[in-house]
């Protein structure tokens, strides 16, 4: 008579093993969710790696993270906005004129979706973030502790660049004007941390007085004023000034 005792421990033992095994691997492997990027770290990586960084780049797709010998981090590459309040700064702080204005600056910024910006990013923001999260609100916080460094870090590029630019420029220069140098400083320190400007606005109010914002009712009150001004002006020059009344 057959003993199927063994074979039926061995039986559930290949079973288990196999459960075990696809549990693992359901567990440590990552799908890349939508307008993110997967870094990749703890080994040596072939092509799409930064060289002596150990760091590789996945931007669609999953993978399955080596346990032990390899970790992983997402970061966002969508935009995102930055309020920024500068305070008072002098303009035209060596002119002729000079007067304490209220700064304000909204930008939006993102990581641009190149492997080599994503590896500067990687290299600036995620330094000492090597996680291997199994639970979905552990990326959601890494994301999000990810997102304020970027912040902060950004701010104070934005803040010594427009306080560089309004403190240079000349009292009358059009709020614009502001906005693109601020722009054309900033750009190459963002650029360095793998970040790029995708726009930026500039709004100064004289200090004392109450702060229009950027984008705010105060803004769009004096840029349709400004408008008003420049239409009537054209309407002069085409039909002359109106007699007097």
């Amino acid at each position: 008579m057959v003993n199927w005792l063994p074979i039926v421990g061995v039986m559930v033992v290949i079973v288990l093993t196999m459960v075990a095994l696809i549990a693992i691997y359901a567990m440590r492997y990552k799908k890349v969710p939508p307008n993110h990027a997967m870094v990749l770290f703890g080994r040596r990586y072939g092509p799409g790696s930064e060289p002596g960084s150990g760091m590789y780049v996945l931007m669609s797709g999953g993978k399955f993270i080596l346990p032990i010998v390899e970790s992983y981090a997402l970061l966002s590459l969508a935009p995102f906005e930055i309020g920024l309040h500068v305070g008072r700064v002098r303009v035209d702080a060596k002119g002729a004129s000079p007067r304490d204005v209220e700064v304000d600056v909204k930008a939006t910024v993102r990581v641009p979706p190149e492997r080599e910006e994503i590896l500067k990013a990687a290299r600036h923001f995620l330094q000492g973030r090597e996680f291997m999260p199994v639970r979905r609100s552990d990326e959601a916080e890494a994301l999000r502790k990810t997102e304020e460094d970027m912040k902060g870090t950004v701010s104070a590029v934005l803040e010594r660049h427009a306080r560089g630019v309004v403190a240079r420029v000349p009292a009358d220069t059009p709020e614009a004007e502001i906005a693109d140098a601020v722009s054309a400083a900033a750009a190459p320190d963002l650029a360095a941390l793998g970040v790029h400007l995708v726009s930026l606005v500039t709004a100064l109010t004289l200090a004392g007085e109450p702060r229009q914002g950027v984008g705010g009712v105060g803004g769009d009150l004096a840029a349709e004023l400004q408008r008003v001004e420049t239409r009537l002006r054209r309407m002069e020059e085409r039909f002359g000034r109106p007699p007097p009344a």
